[in-house]
């Protein structure tokens, strides 16, 4: 996928976005990854959020 792959689903995936302050965790809506970008991409993604 191009550098624009995610581009038309940004919002959607950042409003998908939940943090745990009492687990320290972040979840999010993985399948609007899955279905936009390859698995390089998502792993540089994931590697932001510390996954």
């Amino acid at each position: 996928m191009g550098k624009d792959a995610l581009e038309q689903h940004v919002f959607q995936f950042v409003s998908s976005v939940k943090f745990s302050k009492k687990h320290q965790q972040i979840s999010f809506d993985k399948e609007l990854l899955e279905t936009n970008l390859s698995a390089t991409e998502i792993y540089k993604i994931l590697a932001l959020f510390g996954q």
